[in-house]
């Protein structure tokens, strides 16, 4: 369930049901500081709602290292409970920056755009 800005939205009935998917979080083209402090609550959201989740990272254009660490310390967190966060299409630049940075997705699967 996401809010009219695109943000996830925990209600109670989301936590009790497994059965309710979560909806991809879709990275915009700039992944600047700005938007980085916007995602953080985003993703705690996400931590506390205990599911796997998508991040659809094919808009990706151009990427702040702040942006890329908390994205990281998110999937590895995501992963200390067991749990899997996709990485779908990945821009070649979001991939790019990653390596650039020595960045790992420890529990992530990348589904690369063919």
């Amino acid at each position: 369930m996401t809010t009219k800005s695109g943000s996830p939205r925990a209600t109670g009935q989301d936590r009790k049901d497994p059965a309710v998917e979560l909806a991809p979080l879709v990275l915009p083209e700039s992944l600047d500081q700005r938007f980085a402090r916007e995602l953080r609550p985003t993703l705690v959201t996400l931590v506390t709602l205990n599911r796997p989740c998508q991040i659809d990272g094919r808009n990706v254009r151009k990427s702040s290292t702040a942006c890329l660490q908390l994205l990281t310390a998110f999937a590895r967190v995501m992963g200390r409970e067991g749990l899997l966060v996709t990485l779908c299409k990945p821009s070649n630049t979001l991939l790019k920056n990653l390596e650039l940075l020595g960045l790992a997705w420890p529990t992530v699967q990348l589904e690369l755009e063919n």
